[in-house]
This record gives C-alpha cells, structure tokens and sequence, in this order.
C-alpha cells in the first residue's frame, strides 16, 4: 500500500482500528513510513486533544434566545405580524412625506432664483487681465473706467498688486499661491 492510501485511510483506523478492513496493512505500513508514523502520532494528539475538551453547557433556552435576537429586527419578528397599521396613521404618513417633497422642491427654486438675481443685479461686466501668464478675472463698472480722470485713476503698479491679489484666491494649493505672496511683497 502506497502513503496517499494509508494517508486516506488514517483517520478511519484513529477512530475505530478493529473496525477497519485494512487495520492490518496500515500497521504494518506505520512500522516501515517515518512519514505516515508521523501523521498517525499527529492525529493522535488532535484526537486527544479535542477529546479532553469539554463542552459548555448552554443552558435550555440559549437556541431560543439566540434565534430570537436574530429574528428581532427581520419579517418574522412579531412586530411585523401585529396586524395591519391604521388608517390615519397611513394617512398622517402620506401626508407628512408629500409635505417634505413639497417644502424640498421649494427651497430648490427659491435657491436657483436667488442664484439667478444675484448675477443679474451686477452692471460690472468681467474684465481678463493678465500677469505673469496668469490670467484675473476684475469685475467693474465701464463707466466707472470711462468717467475716471487719469490722475486718480490707479497707476500700473497699482493695477498689477490687485490682480496678484486675485490671484490668491485663483491657484489651487499652497504652491500655487506662494508664488503669488512673493510676487505681491515685492521679492520676485
């Protein structure tokens, strides 16, 4: 008999050697296998191991205790089969949802209207300015440009300190806007 045949056969021989119809062959294999004399050393220890264990013992309403905890938040708890719900209480239901889809839809065109007005009440158009490859987005009146005299309009540094202070709102990150900072103390 080969090893993979006693192997196969070594758990049945552990339980029940005189049962077995190849007690014979297996022992005279175990005397001759280091190998299988070792598997069959290690199974015995398992054997005796699981055999000196002792079993709790849970008492007569653990299963019923556990499958009640189990079932207590599903379809078959009892909760659920306590009969139909009542009427009004639908009804109270129904009439509170439909309320709170009708307050939500409300709020939603009250904000978009907001949103639209808030745009449409400024006269200044936009106006693209460009700094060092950086392009600001000013807002302000033309005719606050137009009707300016150029004495107190601001000068050209001037302009370039605001739009690289726009700029610090417009590049995203801490590299982006440190290179803003240097420009607008006056390092670059």
């Amino acid at each position: 008999m080969t090893c993979r045949e006693v192997q196969s056969l070594l758990q049945d021989y552990i339980d029940d050697s005189d049962s077995c119809p190849d007690a014979g062959v297996i022992r005279s294999h175990l005397e001759k296998c280091e190998v299988c004399r070792a598997e069959h050393d290690d199974s015995l220890r398992l054997k005796k191991l699981l055999s000196d264990l002792t079993v709790p013992n849970l008492g007569t309403g653990y299963f019923e205790e556990v499958k009640n905890l189990v079932l207590a938040r599903t379809v078959e708890s009892a909760d659920f089969y306590a009969g139909p719900v009542p009427v009004a209480d639908r009804r109270l239901t129904e009439r509170s949802s439909f309320i709170r889809s009708i307050v939500s839809v409300a709020a939603s065109i009250c904000i978009f209207l907001v949103a639209l007005s808030i745009d449409s009440n400024q006269s200044k158009p936009a106006i693209s300015a460009s700094l060092d490859d950086n392009t600001v987005m000013i807002r302000t009146s033309l005719g606050i440009l137009v009707h300016t005299p150029l004495e107190d309009a601001p000068s050209l540094q001037e302009q370039e300190r605001v739009a690289g202070s726009m700029l610090l709102l417009g590049p995203p990150g801490l590299l982006g806007r440190s290179s803003s900072i240097s420009m607008l103390r006056g390092m670059e």
